[in-house]
């Protein structure tokens, strides 16, 4: 298989993997915030696309590049040897480039698209869609970041919660970004503006509904 070494290659692709961005600045600092489907990101991942982003003209003060977590989203993108061994397979030149470019072309036009806005921040609890594999508490904390235009019309929305993106199972060999690309498709259904989902402390929480019907679920409660 081309991109495909120790893992099973994808079948196809369910949900189209998506690199969403936001540009905040307050005329003395810059932050450029990406949010992406892939399990996890690597350091050389980040520096490349600072890299690009400085040559195309975009510097922020300020680079996030949040990855979503889904167990269900493309490898084979890591230039580290023991990430990709244990989690993404080994690099495949192209994929990664391919990842790159998305996240440039996002990148640079929320930055194209910078108006003045207002940014306010709000915190609420989403219960019963999770189970701790320690059999510890869950923390249900849903955290939503707003940006809107001076008049009160949304621009971009940044939401945080801590769930691995593993209701498809190991079995899956669709591409999908999972509990929360459904989510986040909501939202951007409802509002008409980017939802990039920010994961949290996730290593011990797991989905407590299971399947294409589970994510569907879960990512009702959580866009609603």
């Amino acid at each position: 298989y081309p991109n495909a070494f120790w893992f099973r290659p994808s079948r196809g692709v369910h949900d189209a993997v998506k690199a969403r961005a936001l540009a905040l600045d307050d005329g003395r600092e810059g932050l450029n915030w990406l949010a992406v489907g892939l399990g996890g990101v690597d350091p050389s991942l980040v520096a490349e696309l600072r890299g690009r982003l400085v040559r195309a003209g975009v510097n922020p003060t300020g680079l996030m590049l949040s990855a979503s977590h889904t167990h269900s989203g493309p490898g084979a993108y890591a230039a580290s040897t023991l990430f990709a061994f244990i989690a993404v397979d080994r690099a495949a030149p192209a994929v990664r480039a391919h990842i790159l470019d998305a996240l440039e072309r996002a990148a640079r036009e929320a930055y194209a698209r910078r108006a003045p806005a207002r940014v306010g921040t709000g915190v609420g609890e989403v219960s019963g869609i999770a189970r701790s594999r320690l059999r510890a508490p869950l923390d249900p904390e849903l955290g939503v970041l707003k940006v809107v235009t001076s008049d009160g019309r949304p621009i971009a929305l940044v939401w945080n919660y801590a769930i691995h993106g593993t209701a498809l199972g190991r079995d899956n060999l669709l591409v999908s970004g999972d509990l929360m690309a459904d989510a986040s498709s909501r939202l951007e259904h409802r509002l008409g503006v980017p939802a990039l989902f920010v994961n949290g402390a996730v290593g011990d929480v797991s989905p407590a509904a299971r399947g294409w019907s589970g994510a569907a679920q879960i990512g009702e409660r959580l866009g609603g």
